[in-house]
């Protein structure tokens, strides 16, 4: 399928889920912030998706309802001709990314900033019995704290929010208040983003070598050389 088809299968199937969350979702916990009480009153919707960092194979092959939303980036390594690097991303760029993630909870668990998985086998065996490993792992993605989430006037009002926006209010807000209703104490961190280039180096005990990276695209290396 071309990137163009790839990309209105992707559309429509964030168009048809947004219906979903709007009607099965959003309207069931509009009063979460205003009205609830006890922990077990508070959904929090990254706490509910799959898990695939223990199943990486699986993650590779992520698809949602058939369609193909992550795309693969495959090469293998020159110094270590028995490791493949695998780098997986979004196939979306843009204004669209954030409402993919927002549409799907499953994406920000999964499909991080910055994800390298390695297929490897030991040198001398059968590349059938290949391993996975994983290379690096990202930040998870994070959405912008809007004004409207936590001002005195509309922090408790989900339903001036669209629905996007009141997904991302509960990625950032639900296990906090959660948290404070369990009788815990949340503590914030204020940090500073700033756009360009980032590097994230990690070493890999599994194929004893630096895994060296961009956000998008990873190398492996066990020398200088």
């Amino acid at each position: 399928m071309s990137n163009k088809g790839a990309q209105g299968k992707i559309r429509d199937l964030v168009r048809d889920e947004k219906k979903r969350l709007h009607s099965e979702v959003r309207w069931n916990n509009n009063h979460v912030f205003k009205d609830a009480k006890t922990p077990d009153e508070v959904p929090v919707y990254l706490d509910e998706v799959t898990d695939f960092t223990h199943d990486l194979p699986g993650l590779t092959k992520l698809a949602i309802k058939g369609v193909s939303i992550v795309k693969s980036n495959i090469n293998q390594s020159e110094a270590m001709p028995h490791v493949t690097l695998i780098d997986l991303k979004l196939n979306v760029s843009g204004p669209v990314e954030d409402q993919v993630y927002a549409a799907f909870p499953l994406l920000i668990k999964n499909i991080r900033r910055g994800n390298t998985i390695l297929k490897y086998y030991e040198p001398g065996q059968n590349p059938g019995d290949s391993k996975y490993s994983f290379g690096r792992k990202g930040l998870e993605k994070f959405f912008d704290l809007r004004y409207e989430m936590i001002s005195p006037e509309q922090r408790t009002d989900d339903q001036c929010l669209e629905d996007e926006h009141h997904m991302q209010k509960n990625f950032i807000l639900g296990g906090p208040l959660k948290t404070i209703l369990e009788g815990s104490q949340v503590e914030v961190l204020k940090t500073m983003k700033a756009n360009g280039e980032n590097v994230q180096v990690s070493w890999n005990k599994d194929i004893q070598a630096w895994v060296i990276c961009s956000k998008n695209v990873g190398l492996v290396a066990q020398t200088r050389q």
